[in-house]
């Protein structure tokens, strides 16, 4: 398609493709210059982006579409709120593409894997938390990218947040879209202009995330979404978060007006972590600035769990608040704690008051609204293992550490009832090789009956396999499909060490498994 054409999307139920909707899209292009920064606005280029939006009035449906005069391709209409469903999805972080920058070659791996996971257990979305193509100011790592997640992102809502290779710059600020000031804190590793330029330019165009709020959020930077249970909120830690920014207004706000009777579980999405393992010392300054800003908010709100990436391991930690785990579990749940295992990586579940950590004090907000004197804490998974460069973790971490991996892979997360199960899946081999369960904090609560729903539109066929993995042909990448039901969902390694004068007074610690050396 040229940018001249107007492009067409015809779509229908599975069930009865004889009966058809077409919509036109929009047409836009992304060019040199829309970047803040070289290297991506040094040489000229243009991207011609086509958009359509498929409006569908089942939930939950397979649909067929097609895209111009292209082949037939299917998608399963979003979940809508309700306590009822289970979801399924994958999530991880700092992938790259692995064919311009061969560096970045175990992202081919992770796209395997996505692809394996997803014919053996249909995913209703893909959550990539910052740091996708490393294109890095070059926008044809950005085309490679589109075409490596393309099998399953033509397919399921391929979910987004900023990372600092998509967003960090360091001049031509009046170019940024991202609706706030420059950040710049005189702290941490923030302002090496990561992007190449970008300044989030080439991402807003290639992502259109969701709007349920057109007047306050602020996609692909800060947003929210709903499947099933669970409401997602998604956050850029490459913007202000502290109290009284535009973007600690709007979490905070958005937080409070989350309904756990229409969606219990309360998920948060963001790239660089608040809880940082050792080395890393860069990452620890920020992600304790994140905690002073955020971790309050978190805990007051219930938040269930947050997954983000950066720093190029996997690890998870305990259900922890202000760096001591609680292990305090929600709901009906509340008299059982998780007894930490770090042989096999799994946590087990003991009843009883004597198995209790230390309660920890609520925040004063929190006090005054006459709740709970105890805080639960958060469960945090830190999966920046989609493809790039491995980073170090230390075989001695603090105690809210549960378990770390230095290896590539995906985490799965299936959310049924008041429990989600995770495993963290390797690229290697395919399997499991760390599991945890999370109970949610909204269970037992008493909510008012459900509204009755009219019954989801009849049974369809199971959707045609994934193609093996191979080149998409030319006629499957006319466009870009995105798409939404009733919800408005839309289709470096670090050497660092630590000093002598450093660990003084890190005790106590865990000694991780030798699997992470």
């Amino acid at each position: 398609m040229s940018d001249s054409c107007i492009p067409t999307v015809t779509y229908g139920l599975a069930n009865n493709p004889n009966i058809s909707m077409a919509v036109n899209g929009s047409t836009y292009t992304i060019t040199e210059a829309q970047m803040c920064d070289a290297p991506a606005n040094s040489r000229p280029f243009k991207v011609i982006m086509h958009k359509a939006v498929l409006t569908t009035t089942v939930d939950d449906t397979l649909h067929f579409y097609r895209v111009g005069n292209g082949s037939t391709n299917y998608f399963t209409s979003p979940k809508l709120p309700s306590t009822s469903k289970s979801i399924n999805f994958i999530a991880y972080a700092d992938m790259g593409e692995g064919v311009v920058r061969l560096e970045d070659r175990e992202a081919l791996g992770t796209s395997h894997l996505v692809q394996s996971i997803h014919r053996g257990t249909p995913l209703d979305f893909i959550a990539h938390v910052g740091d996708l193509a490393y294109a890095d100011g070059k926008y044809t790592v950005w085309d490679s990218f589109m075409r490596l997640i393309e099998p399953t992102a033509s397919r399921i809502p391929y979910m987004i947040a900023i990372g600092n290779h998509e967003f960090d710059y360091l001049a031509g600020g009046e170019k940024d879209r991202s609706n706030d000031t420059h950040y710049e804190p005189s702290w941490g590793n923030f302002d090496q202009g990561d992007s190449g330029g970008e300044c989030g330019a080439m991402t807003t165009g290639r992502f259109p995330m969701p709007r349920p709020q057109p007047e306050v959020d602020n996609p692909p930077y800060w947003y929210s979404f709903e499947v099933g249970p669970v409401h997602f909120v998604v956050i850029s830690t490459e913007h202000r978060v502290s109290p009284g920014s535009p973007q600690y207004t709007w979490i905070s706000n958005h937080l409070a007006a989350v309904d756990r009777c229409r969606t219990p579980w309360l998920v948060a999405l963001y790239h660089r972590p608040m809880y940082v393992v050792y080395p890393h010392k860069d990452n620890r300054v920020v992600g304790q600035h994140l905690k002073s800003f955020l971790e309050d908010l978190l805990a007051l709100h219930e938040v269930d769990f947050t997954i983000s990436g950066h720093v190029h391991s996997y690890y998870r930690t305990c259900a922890v608040y202000k760096n001591k785990c609680t292990d305090l579990k929600g709901g009906a749940h509340a008299d059982e704690v998780l007894e930490k295992d770090t042989s096999e990586g799994v946590g087990k579940v003991t009843a009883g008051e004597d198995a209790r950590q230390a309660q920890l004090q609520v925040p004063e907000e929190k006090a005054k609204k006459g709740t709970s004197s105890t805080v639960k804490g958060v469960t945090h998974f830190v999966l920046g293992t989609g493809g790039h460069i491995l980073s170090t973790i230390e075989g001695k971490q603090e105690l809210w550490v549960e378990r770390g991996l230095m290896m590539w892979g995906v985490g799965t997360f299936n959310i049924t009832g008041d429990t989600m199960r995770f495993k963290f899946m390797a690229d290697a081999n395919g399997t499991a090789v760390d599991e945890a369960v999370v109970y949610n904090k909204a269970a037992g609560r008493v909510c008012p009956s459900p509204t009755p729903v009219s019954p989801a539109a009849a049974a369809a066929p199971p959707p045609p396999p994934l193609a093996p993995e191979e080149a998409v042909p030319e006629a499957k990448r006319t466009g870009e499909v995105s798409w939404k039901g009733k919800q408005g969902i839309v289709l470096g390694t670090s050497t660092e060490k630590r000093t002598s004068k450093e660990r003084k007074g890190d005790a106590p610690y865990r000694r991780l498994a030798r699997d992470v050396l």
